[in-house]
């Protein structure tokens, strides 16, 4: 169908033209051509409109498919709408879109509302798009929005109007001008004879692939096949003679079908292959301006290096604190914290923030030592001790303490460690020892504590070696009550710190360790800071983990991060003839790690956790021996305005980024802290995630917010997350696992739950723990909703496995509801256990125990549960 000359205007023009191609018959290649079209004055909305009413609110739009045919081509078309333009793939019909080329050429559209786009094509729409000369001109600028905002066609569009005015003008008494007249478009021809399934290809990545597909439709060609080529540039993609493309390089190229029989008859796609962003790195994470107008410039580079879109966007968080240029430059406005974030031009997901302070004066208070502080020594040697402090404070933050020996410093460490190890100690001697904080800007206190130390005195072993100056070979391990002190032996080569510590140390220090209320022992080692070192490697009997049940727990602490291992983690292990087990912390090598885990990462401190015993990597995987990781770390200002917002990731053995949803920062410690059922990589990162369609859900916006930047909870999209949608018992299910850090070993699961199934493991294992008893016939029924009453009996169970019940249920806890009685025998117990534990609040008078459970009521209750 082709369309040419088309004047539509008139104020209370409701839509444009609407394309509705759903009927059956029709035909499954079909073209439509629209040229010389001038829209004018298209408004729809009541407020825009005299004549219509509320009851017939339009949504105009200049062009929208119904269905849509194969080929839709614009040529020369001008128009002004006040709310929005082009739809090429439905949204209520996308299972009978048909659209595969959208070719517009000389368009420029104007008076776009707020809300209006220039440009939407489904997230599901298998459409390519190809734009030559397209210009747009909203209301306000910034107010149109281009949907996807990556797909690499839609960013062809111009902000603005073409040099030559409008493409399709209009004459003195209105209508089509004659500049459109006797206008024959290029893009329109009759078939070649031969049909190509698409006109534009857009790859991204080399080695990406795509099929075409190309059929002979000249009757008067007998031999029906194809021969492929590549007519353009040869380097920048090869097509296979079954019509698969396949990107070499980044570039333009054309790929043609002809006929074999005869080659004059052919059909051609445009390829553009480009390489997609998948991080950003920015040149400083933190950055202190001393006054108003100090700037700093910052950098930025797109990942990876050859990526074919490197703009970015920089923006303040606020700007009456610093503002940045579109260049990067900072510049200090006002007094306070702010975060300048900086963007990928083609997505948004691809970026990287720095911390930007701006101090009245330079920083010159010193740190200060509250009353009482002390310096203490622990396992001191002939040659060494172990100095132990109470910590400093300082308004912005201690950075680094320095030790000093008689008066001389002989070393330093970070403000969040509060030991330090001294070797090279002559026997029988007195020293005397102090600690000073330091800060950022390079203040040093003078007055703090400081002790007195005298070390062993020397056995006489008569081969007359003088006394002093040897070098420790051997680690010192001293065991005191339930807790363990062991100075390692450092490995120069391997820069592995090691240390040994003895079946029976271990077994005199849990006989006089005393048992918590679950009747658990827990003793420490604490192996002692060692300059240079990059990895402890602590032996340890392996007996003391082999156990069925986990009575015992040992906490071993390094300088590089804390683990808390269980009695029975190596209960499922195959340990041979083997007697010791060797725990290695090490601070992973990052530049190991991808760009894109780099970025996400940022600065942020990346363990590596190992088990291995006679030599040999020992895989620890064990879903019932769950083990407690902490990491030392020091949060900037602003992760500290929202410490909720600091997680763990997991990165796997092929590099991919997983969330812990366990990892949380405590302030008291100063550690971030999680649990895992398996040793790898673990590094912290600082996650913000937002969703469009939650500001009207004010009671659970950061509930829902925090649960998804911890990858407890997940949206429908990386922009929605419709929080008034019922939550299924599979959904529920999953997040409490996650909420709660439930583990356990699968050993079945429900008929109706399917092994491919995403929420597999998390009802697998809820079943084995007794959370969930399915609803007969060992059936499930994960994609039904969730009442309200059969939610809060799931909630009370895990709760109960997860030992976080605090009270004893009663009934009273439920007499302030009208609609007591509506709750089920089965569930009476439980909504009252979880009313008195604080978890579950009725609304105006009711608990509406038959009502299904929104997703945003789910959200507050696992932060709820997961902050118990």
């Amino acid at each position: 169908l082709h369309i040419e000359g088309l004047w539509l205007h008139g104020e209370d023009l409701a839509e444009g033209i609407d394309i509705d191609t759903r009927k059956a018959d029709t035909p499954l290649q079909s073209v439509m051509q629209f040229e010389n079209v001038r829209f004018e004055n298209s408004h729809g909305r009541p407020e825009e409109s005299k004549s219509y009413t509320a009851a017939h609110v339009m949504h105009p739009d200049l062009i929208q498919n119904w269905g849509g045919p194969t080929y839709y081509r614009i040529d020369r078309m001008t128009g002004s709408a006040h709310y929005q333009g082009f739809m090429i793939q439905p949204i209520q019909f996308n299972a009978l879109a048909k659209t595969e080329i959208a070719d517009w050429r000389n368009v420029n559209l104007s008076k776009f509302g707020p809300s209006g786009y220039l440009v939407y094509k489904t997230s599901s729409g298998t459409d390519s798009i190809l734009l030559s000369d397209v210009y747009f001109k909203p209301y306000q600028a910034g107010t149109i929005t281009v949907f996807p905002q990556n797909d690499p066609a839609l960013r062809q569009a111009y902000s603005g109007e073409p040099a030559g005015g409008d493409f399709v003008k209009a004459n003195s008494t209105g209508g089509v001008g004659v500049a459109g007249m006797n206008y024959i478009s290029p893009g329109y021809k009759e078939s070649s004879g031969v049909l190509l399934n698409k006109s534009t290809l857009i790859l991204s990545g080399v080695g990406s692939t795509e099929q075409l597909i190309a059929t002979v439709t000249d009757s008067n060609i007998a031999n029906k096949k194809i021969a492929w080529s590549v007519v353009g540039d040869s380097s920048v993609a090869n097509v296979a003679q079954t019509g698969l493309v396949t990107v070499l390089s980044t570039g333009t190229t054309t790929i043609r079908a002809a006929s074999i029989e005869n080659p004059l008859v052919y059909a051609d796609c445009t390829l553009y292959a480009y390489i997609q962003p998948t991080g950003m790195v920015i040149s400083e994470s933190n950055v202190n301006l001393i006054g108003i107008g100090t700037t700093k410039e910052l950098t930025a580079q797109v990942q990876p290096v050859g990526a074919t879109y490197q703009a970015v966007n920089w923006i303040s968080s606020d700007p009456s604190v610093a503002t940045v240029s579109n260049t990067g430059v900072i510049t200090a406005v006002g007094y306070g914290s702010t975060t300048v974030r900086v963007f990928s031009v083609t997505d948004s997901v691809y970026n990287s923030m720095c911390t930007i302070t701006v101090l009245d004066l330079a920083d010159t208070t010193v740190p200060s030592w509250p009353k009482g502080s002390t310096l203490t020594a622990s396992g001191t040697t002939q040659t060494g001790t172990t100095l132990i402090w109470t910590p400093a404070n300082d308004y912005v933050g201690v950075e680094r303490y320095k030790i000093l020996k008689d008066e001389v410093e002989i070393g330093t460490v970070s403000g969040s460690i509060l030991t330090y190890n001294v070797t090279g100690l002559i026997a029988n001697s007195t020293y005397n020892f102090k600690v000073e904080a330091g800060d950022t800007a390079g203040n040093w206190s003078t007055n703090g504590p400081s002790s007195s130390v005298e070390t062993d005195r020397k056995k006489n072993n008569n081969n007359n070696n003088p006394i002093g100056g040897t070098t420790q070979t051997t680690p010192t391990v001293t065991q005191i009550q339930d807790k363990i002190t062991t100075t390692p032996v450092l490995d120069s080569k391997t820069g592995e710190a090691k240390t040994n510590v003895e079946a029976k140390t271990m077994t005199d220090a849990f006989t006089q360790a005393k048992a918590d209320a679950t009747g658990t022992k827990t003793i420490s080692v604490e192996v002692a800071k060692v300059e240079g070192a990059k990895a402890y490697n602590t032996t340890l009997p392996a007996s003391v983990f082999t156990a069925t049940t986990a009575t015992q727990r040992v906490e071993l602490r390094t300088d590089l991060g804390n683990v808390i291992i269980p009695s029975n983690m190596l209960s499922n292990a195959s340990l041979g003839a083997a007697r010791e087990i060797n725990v290695t912390i090490s601070s992973a090598d990052k530049s190991k790690l991808s760009d894109a885990v780099k970025a996400h990462i940022g600065t942020r401190p990346v363990i590596e956790i190992n088990l291995t015993a006679d030599g040999k990597k020992l895989e620890y995987n064990n879903a019932d021996a769950p083990v407690i990781v902490s990491i030392p770390y020091k949060p900037s200002a602003e992760e500290l305005k929202n410490p909720e917002h600091i997680i763990v990731s997991y990165i796997d053995g092929q590099g991919k980024v997983l969330s812990v949803p366990s990892g949380r920062y405590n302030a008291v410690t100063g550690m971030v802290t999680f649990t895992t059922t398996h040793f790898s990589h673990y590094a912290i990162a600082a996650v913000y995630k937002s969703f469009s369609d939650i500001s009207d859900y004010a009671w659970a916006k950061n509930e829902i917010v925090v649960m998804a930047s911890k990858g407890i909870i997940n949206g429908t999209s990386e922009k929605t997350f419709v929080p008034g949608e019922s939550i299924t018992r599979a959904d529920f299910t999953m997040l409490l696992v996650k909420a709660l850090s439930l583990s356990a070993k699968i050993d079945s699961s429900f008929q109706d739950v399917s092994k491919d199934a995403y929420y597999y493991e998390a009802v697998s294992i809820a079943k084995k723990l007794g959370i969930i008893n399915g609803q007969g016939d060992n059936k499930f029924n994960p994609s039904e909703k969730i009442s309200r009453q059969d939610m809060v009996v799931i909630i009370a169970r895990a709760m109960k496995v997860a030992k976080k019940v605090t009270t004893i249920s009663t009934d009273k806890g439920l007499d302030g509801f009208k609609d007591k009685g509506n709750i089920a025998s089965y569930a009476l117990s439980d909504v009252a256990l979880m009313v008195n534990e604080g978890l579950v609040k009725g609304s105006n008078e009711m608990m509406n125990p038959l009502a299904n459970t929104t997703r945003a009521e789910a959200a507050v209750l696992m932060y709820k549960i997961y902050n118990k």
